[in-house]
């Protein structure tokens, strides 16, 4: 098994190569396996989703980003 900041890096991996469902299930994997919130893996994971058109999975990460963090600024594009 490998560790949430392994699936992180590979999620973002496959971010900058536009590969967004397979992100997608990196970072669900470092939610699951991570006992700490990284809201970096909810905006990422947000982005992915606004690129695919799935502007409401989208919402859905970045509202959960700003209930804990306000002023978090990359949520609120």
């Amino acid at each position: 098994m490998f560790s949430p900041v392994y699936w992180s890096g590979l999620g973002n991996v496959f971010m900058k190569l536009n590969k967004y469902e397979y992100a997608i299930e990196c970072f669900n994997k470092n939610i699951v396996l991570n006992k700490t919130y990284d809201e970096s893996v909810y905006i990422n994971r947000g982005i992915c989703y606004l690129n695919l058109k799935d502007n409401l999975s989208a919402l859905y990460d970045f509202k959960l980003v700003l209930q804990r963090n306000i002023f978090n600024y990359e949520a609120c594009h």
